[in-house]
């Protein structure tokens, strides 16, 4: 909630106001794979889910999977829900897979829809 705000207040889309992903920094323009959330969690916060895609498509593919978490583990803190939420075996290797390959696809020359936006 507090990363929501924050964006909202101080505009990740401004050169400088976040700072700079180290990866980035240090490959010269390279994306990781995390590049463009805060500027995807924006742009979620104000409706725009293609914009939010534009920034880190993986991440808005994610949001589900993440909210589904958030709501199932404050469900089992309040006590009407009588397992911790687990991750499936399937579920944890797919995003294990996932994640090295959003890696190298969103840097691959030709594909540059797929990559963060920013230098």
């Amino acid at each position: 909630m507090a990363v929501c705000v924050l964006v909202n207040v101080v505009d990740p889309n401004e050169p400088g106001s976040l700072g700079m992903c180290p990866f980035k920094w240090v490959t010269g323009g390279l994306d990781c794979p995390g590049c463009g959330t805060l500027r995807a969690t924006r742009a979620l916060t104000r409706g725009n889910l293609g914009v939010a895609a534009d920034h880190n498509l993986l991440f808005v593919a994610l949001v589900p999977l993440l909210l589904w978490g958030l709501v199932a583990w404050w469900r089992h803190e309040r006590g009407t829900r009588p397992h911790a939420p687990r991750i499936g075996s399937r579920l944890a290797i797919g995003i294990t897979v996932a994640l090295p390959v959003w890696w190298v696809v969103r840097n691959l020359p030709g594909l540059e829809w797929f990559a963060s936006g920013v230098a």
